[in-house]
């Protein structure tokens, strides 16, 4: 399962409890004595949510979020996300259903129905950065030099993951009574999300450089929850550079990840890294040096293309 479908699931996971318990905080209020009345109308307007704290304003329409929320099946969960955006047009509850349908059509592996209710999330809320880092992920993993429209793909997705990253600190839905240590953690992942889609798309382009310094910014926002397919890219992406030594070293970190879907091709890479750094490794020592010295060594071995960048 890719990191994304982990990060959605466990923020829609904790936001339905709270989506839960907010029709009875907003339940209408008993009328107070009447010599309270007088005071009590002096009180101010409670001040409107935060746009990004996800509410029910009515019981009508938490019931039809409870049962949207409820389907298990992406197909079923898309039409009741449908039905219930129709029927609630100015709920900020429309965005995060058709958020969760999005992470359960990739989770089945549907990357072409992903992006598609991905966008639909994006239609409604377009700050939203969850969706925002979803669809980018799609975009730059399943994008290939093939593809006609391979430029569109590669310019939404640098858009999509930029945006990500400049409204995760005030756009991320956050259910209340979050710990802040648990939002932080959500907004670590983002930016990680955010820098490894952004670095895939330079790898796509080939500016090796570039993808270096986005796949670096990924490892180093999410050190919490380490992303062997970011270190697979960015031993990549230093292997092209030439950064042999380096890139071996991450290629070995890769490989101490536990639960790795990519240890096979970790593995391809260190194995090949080492003998590029055994070649480049500088001459004997003079004590050591044959008696007889040979002309210039050998060229090293041309090396093997490595694997692809993608997922």
């Amino acid at each position: 399962m890719k990191r994304v479908h982990l990060m959605i699931l466990a923020i829609l996971a904790a936001a339905a409890v709270a989506v839960a318990q907010a029709p009875q905080s907003q339940a209408k209020p008993q009328t107070p004595p009447p010599q309270k009345q007088e005071a009590q109308s002096a009180q101010p307007a409670p001040a409107p949510l935060p746009k990004n704290v996800l509410m029910a304003k009515t019981k009508e329409e938490f019931q039809a979020y409870n049962e949207a929320s409820g389907k298990a099946d992406s197909s079923a969960a898309e039409a009741a996300a449908s039905d219930f955006a129709a029927k609630f047009p100015d709920s900020n509850l429309r965005a995060y259903l058709y958020q969760r349908v999005m992470a359960l059509y990739q989770n089945a592996g549907n990357d072409e129905k992903a992006l598609e209710v991905g966008r639909k999330a994006l239609q409604i809320q377009p700050d939203n950065p969850v969706a925002l880092v979803g669809v980018a992920n799609v975009l730059a993993n399943r994008t290939r030099d093939s593809d006609l429209d391979r430029d569109e793909k590669l310019a939404e997705a640098t858009k999509d993951a930029t945006r990500a990253l400049e409204t995760v600190d005030t756009d991320l839905p956050i259910p209340p009574n979050t710990p802040p240590e648990r939002v932080d953690t959500y907004k670590n992942l983002l930016r990680s999300m955010s820098y490894a889609s952004l670095g895939l798309v330079q790898l796509h382009k080939k500016d090796f450089a570039a993808a270096e310094g986005y796949l670096r910014k990924s490892v180093e926002a999410d050190k919490m929850q380490p992303d062997p397919v970011t270190r697979l890219q960015l031993a990549f992406a230093l292997d092209k550079l030439g950064k042999y030594q380096e890139a071996l070293g991450v290629a070995q970190e890769c490989l101490q990840i536990p639960n790795n879907p990519v240890a096979d091709r970790c593995r391809m890479e260190q194995d090949r890294l080492k003998k590029l750094v055994e070649a480049a490794a500088p001459a004997a020592k003079p004590s050591e040096a044959p008696a007889a010295p040979s002309s210039a060594p050998a060229p090293a071995p041309k090396p093997q293309n490595p694997p692809p960048p993608g997922r």
